[in-house]
């Protein structure tokens, strides 16, 4: 009677080798931001903070800009994360004044908790906070041309670090860092722009009150707009299962409408790796 030989387990793999495997093929991806192509730590620290906040490493790269060395977020994506996280009513913000640029305009956010039921209000931004702490004076400031726009984004920063603090995690949204450290001086990198035709009025009706988009902003759009056919073709052509399955997290931030159609191409590939 033949002995049953039987093999050695392989030794587990830790949470953090497997995080390496999927940063790596995200990295080699040319679809991503620019500061995250072939920058494995920079990679490995947007899966981190994808995985606390409940989002998809594409959408925290391509919402997460660095000025000038500075991680910020999209102030458009801290709203929508905070919609998203089900502990609130959508944000919405109280304005009093009629006029942007006069001395008694002031705006502040505010969302019902829907545990409690309680009305959570956030801090008044006003032109006498605005002037006090200088951010009309710095080189670019948006204050200047687009006040109505920089008063909600701010109201909005605000109150996400007073209600819920592990949504924004500590990180200024990019018009606050532009507010301390200059907008005409800082550099963010986004990934380069697309077809910019017919890609505005989807955006607007995504963001809440459909307010006009910032140079950044339109250009993250731009991007996503592709990122359908590149996820199919990042599937279809994945070498391994790691890449695949790298590929496969980038279906969560694609409309529903694809995800049938990716989700088989996965299953497919998955077999086709597997004989």
């Amino acid at each position: 009677m033949n002995a049953v030989t039987t093999l050695p387990a392989a030794p587990p793999v830790s949470h953090f080798e497997l995080a390496q495997r999927k940063a790596k093929a995200l990295a080699s991806s040319d679809i991503i931001p620019q500061a995250y192509r072939g920058n494995l730590p920079n990679v490995l620290i947007a899966l981190e903070i994808a995985e606390r906040i409940g989002a998809s490493p594409l959408q925290v790269m391509q919402n997460l800009h660095l000025i000038q060395g500075k991680p910020s977020w999209s102030s458009s994506f801290l709203i929508a994360t905070v919609n998203a996280c089900g502990r609130f009513t959508p944000m919405r913000f109280e304005v009093k004044g009629e006029d942007p640029a006069k001395d008694d305009y002031r705006v502040r956010a505010f969302a019902e908790d829907k545990a409690t039921g309680e009305r959570c209000v956030g801090p008044w931004i006003t032109w006498t906070m605005v002037k006090a702490e200088g951010w009309l004076k710095k080189p670019g400031s948006k204050w200047a041309t687009m006040p109505e726009l920089m008063f909600l984004y701010r109201a909005a920063g605000f109150w996400s670090r007073v209600y819920a603090p592990e949504v924004s995690m500590g990180i200024l949204t990019r018009e606050e860092v532009e507010d301390v450290w200059g907008g005409a001086q800082a550099h963010v990198e986004v990934a380069a722009p697309a077809n910019a035709e017919g890609t505005l009025d989807a955006l607007k009706g995504a963001l809440l009150e459909h307010e006009p988009l910032t140079e950044a902003e339109r250009t993250v759009v731009e991007t996503v707009e592709l990122v359908g056919v590149n996820v199919h073709d990042a599937l279809a052509n994945a070498a391994d299962r790691d890449a695949l399955d790298a590929a496969a997290d980038l279906i969560r931030a694609l409309p529903e409408s694809e995800h049938e159609a990716l989700n088989a191409l996965y299953d497919k590939r998955a077999k086709e790796l597997a004989e």
